[in-house]
């Protein structure tokens, strides 16, 4: 025997149970519309990287028209359409599109929330998700060796970061912004370390590739010293033949090292360059002194050839 109630209680039962079977369908919508805006928002950023900017605007254009399609959710299910899911889709979207219009270098602004049908706090986000996108891009450019824009993202880098650390309330109202921002500063600078490694490196490769370009000198014509050819080639070290001494320079034994030096006499430079001699060998090491003209090429090769460094004054007497 059912009690009065019995109906009443139905009909609330039934009424309830098809109220929550809508917004379990308008749910399963919106993770449908979450997962296919994510993964055409991450396919215009790749796209982004390799340079196909049109195929990056299609993604793009299509992820905004599922996106128009929660729109009847917020409508109906306005709890459904704030869920995590559905912000970290407009966050992804608003990330595809700011990294497109700043990597692309196009004339027209950056898009707003208003242009792209997003709140406030899932734009920040996204926006600081760029941050990490454009230090890609940075560091793929140095490995081309393309410099021309690094430093100008890089001020993009730290415009943005300059806006979103002023952005200071509740991370409840701003879906974790104050988190990702921390998280940002650590990749600008990082980026800005690796950026100015970077360019240093590429500079003092320019300057050797300068030097090494540099004309041969002509090839000196040199006469042998009396006894020079008494030694191996290999007690003279650095690729030194025999007889390669020349008149006029002075040679004596040490058995610790050999010096390579000159002396600045009337126009010559001062130079010295010390050799250990080789643990175990029996060779007997030359110290020898040379007398070398800077202003004469023959002598300018014979010094570069051999590695010679400018000698200091106070190494003179030693």
């Amino acid at each position: 025997m059912s009690s009065p109630y019995g109906d009443q209680l139905n009909a609330i039962g039934n009424q309830a149970i098809e109220q929550l079977t809508e917004r379990n369908r308008n749910r399963e919508l919106g993770l449908a519309i979450s997962r296919e805006v994510i993964r055409l928002s991450a396919n215009a950023i790749r796209a982004v990287h390799r340079g196909d900017f049109e195929d990056a605007r299609k993604l793009i254009q299509r992820g905004g028209v599922r996106l128009q399609d929660a729109e009847a959710i917020r409508q109906r299910h306005p709890s459904i359409y704030h869920t995590g899911f559905m912000q970290d889709a407009r966050k992804e979207f608003v990330e595809a599109n700011i990294t497109l219009a700043v990597i692309a270098g196009e004339a027209m602004p950056v898009p707003e929330p208003s242009a792209l049908g997003v709140d406030p706090a899932a734009y920040l986000n996204g926006m600081a998700e760029v941050i990490g996108e454009l230090r890609r891009f940075i560091l793929d450019s140095l490995r081309r060796d393309q410099t021309d824009r690094c430093d100008e993202l890089l001020e993009v880098m730290d415009e943005i970061y300059s806006l979103l650390v002023t952005v200071d309330f509740p991370e409840a109202v701003t879906a974790g912004l104050r988190h990702t921002t921390d998280a940002m500063r650590a990749v600008l600078e990082r980026t800005r370390g690796d950026l100015a490694v970077a360019v240093r490196q590429q500079a003092l490769e320019a300057r050797l590739a300068q030097l090494h370009e540099q004309p041969e000198l002509p090839q000196p014509g040199v006469t042998a010293a009396a006894g020079s050819a008494a030694y191996g080639s290999a007690a003279y070290g650095g690729g030194m033949a025999p007889g390669e001494l020349g008149v006029g320079r002075r040679v004596r034994i040490s058995p610790s090292c050999r010096i390579h030096e000159w002396r600045d006499l009337d126009g010559t430079i001062r130079g010295t360059r010390r050799v250990p001699k080789s643990p175990g060998s029996d060779l007997k090491v030359l110290e020898y002194r040379v007398q070398l003209d800077i202003a004469d090429p023959e002598d300018q090769k014979w010094i570069r050839e051999r590695g010679l460094i400018p000698l200091r004054p106070e190494d003179e007497d030693q």
